[in-house]
């Protein structure tokens, strides 16, 4: 992300589920899973299986965007 918007750094920070949680139960429940239960995703069979969708890369995708400056 910080390669493609090409403006300040992007740092990782842990937020406590609490919070996440005081702002949508759903995202929070999302964030628990992937803690817990983890997502593992074939991304060569999704590709091979569904060539029509036009996948593509993170940095594709971001490079793309306008990303606003605050």
């Amino acid at each position: 992300m910080q390669q493609v918007q090409g403006r300040r750094p992007i740092v990782f920070e842990r937020l406590p589920i609490a919070h996440v949680e005081a702002f949508s139960a759903d995202l929070a429940a999302m964030f628990r899973y992937f803690t817990e239960a983890g997502l593992d995703v074939d991304v060569d069979a999704l590709r091979r299986d569904f060539p029509e969708i036009g996948w593509q890369r993170f940095g594709t995708w971001a490079a793309k965007r306008t990303w606003p400056v605050s």
